[in-house]
Parts: C-alpha cells; structure tokens; sequence
C-alpha cells in the first residue's frame, strides 16, 4: 500500500501521524453522510503530519462533520511542551 511505502521517508524525516480512528474523509454525497462508491473506494484525503519530537503530543485528530462538500476535513489538536529545561 502507500501508506507502507511511505512509512519509511516519514521515519527518515521524523514525521509522523497520530492513530486515525475515524471512517474515510472521502467520498461523500455532497449534503450526506452516505458515501459515494460508483467511482471510488472511500479513502483519507485530508492528513495532518507533524514532527516526531517528545514535545509534541497529539491530544485528538478526528473529523468534521460538515456536509456542504464530497468530503469532510480533519483536524488535530496538539499539546507542545515550551519548557526551556528539555533542551
């Protein structure tokens, strides 16, 4: 898969993703929450990458549940630690 493929740049780059656990982004009827699978198979459109950094913590990465497009984006919150003492 792709994802496979690209596991191994982001670990070079020290980029990672936070665990998705939320349905594909990605082919809605435009105003439902009904995919739309005569084209395509659903799938993640929208992805938020960040750097792999103990001071970096992702506190939630989920969804919105806007209905106006054939896809919904994502979001993620973060927790940074600033404290000058980890350096």
């Amino acid at each position: 898969s792709i994802l496979n493929k690209l596991k191994p740049l982001l670990n070079q780059y020290e980029i990672k993703e936070d665990n998705i656990k939320f349905l594909p982004t990605y082919k809605y009827y435009k105003g439902t929450d009904y995919y739309n699978v005569t084209k395509r198979v659903p799938a993640w459109t929208d992805r938020i990458l960040f750097s792999n950094n103990k001071d970096i913590k992702c506190i939630n990465y989920d969804k919105i549940d806007l209905k106006f497009s054939d896809h919904k984006p994502v979001y993620a919150l973060f927790e940074i630690n600033m404290n000058d003492n980890n350096k």
